[in-house]
């Protein structure tokens, strides 16, 4: 299991960048491993981003995927890629030892210069083909989801095309007859109203997606705080998608079983 943590929240003001101290790591992630099912685990293994070319990370918000040849790829974005200030991209990493190190393998996709605010959060899928699927979250004006793949196991991935999905951050899985479906949260007023959990459908390994089928799984959040989905189909061929939501101050994980 991958996690990770941002230390720039406040218990009383929220999240601010003006909490740094120089020399000190605010974003990132460790692993932590099971042999019993989840019933223990081990203690956090910190991934170190030493030698990688960007300063911090932060992720991932999907989970990681083993490729056939035992290595494990992980989406999660880098900050400040190759030195500049305002490119926070999204980036794979890669082990060779069931986790325990990781080394930088590629970048999913880049902003340069900041000019769509940042490209993170990568929501990723292997598909049936071998075919590797990123979502991406922007928050470009509209706040669309962008896209783009890999079929060479993530080391090197298309130009990243605009959806017409809005939300964010963006869960990829293949539904047994072989579409792809995106989940993601809705935040009015940055993106549509009402505010909930919806999911888009691709008939073609990602290339397009067909907002016309787009299902509200969740249309009933009273703010923009929520979202972050995760789905699961079932063998009985239902999906499971939770997610968290801010009911009157309170946060609650949620979820919602049903028929894509």
């Amino acid at each position: 299991m991958a996690i990770y943590y941002n230390g720039l929240y406040d218990p009383d003001k929220g999240y601010s960048e003006l909490r740094r101290e120089p020399g000190k790591h605010y974003l990132g992630t460790y692993i932590i491993t099971s042999k019993d099912n989840g019933h223990t685990w081990s203690e956090p293994n910190d991934i170190d981003p030493a030698g990688m070319p960007f300063r911090e990370m932060e992720g991932p918000t999907d989970a990681p995927i083993e490729l056939p040849d035992g290595s494990i790829v992980m989406g999660v974005i880098g900050y400040r890629l190759q030195g500049d200030e305002k490119n926070n991209a999204s980036v794979m990493l890669r082990s060779m030892d069931k986790g325990k190190t990781w080394m930088y393998l590629s970048t999913i996709a880049s902003d340069p210069g900041g000019k769509l605010g940042g490209i993170g959060e990568p929501g990723l899928v292997r598909t049936k083909t071998g075919r590797l699927v990123a979502g991406l979250r922007t928050p470009e004006s509209d706040n669309s989801i962008y896209v783009t793949h890999s079929d060479d196991d993530g080391r090197t991935w298309a130009p990243i095309q605009k959806t017409a999905m809005r939300g964010h951050p963006v869960d990829l899985i293949q539904l047994s007859d072989g579409r792809l479906m995106a989940s993601y949260g809705v935040r009015p007023p940055l993106h549509n109203k009402p505010g909930g959990i919806r999911a888009c459908f691709s008939s073609d390994n990602g290339e397009t997606w067909d907002l016309q089928t787009e299902v509200q799984i969740r249309n009933d959040f009273i703010n923009w705080d929520g979202g972050y989905p995760e789905s699961l189909q079932l063998p009985d061929g239902r999906v499971f998608t939770v997610y968290y939501f801010n009911l009157f101050g309170k946060y609650f994980l949620g979820g919602t079983y049903w028929r894509p």
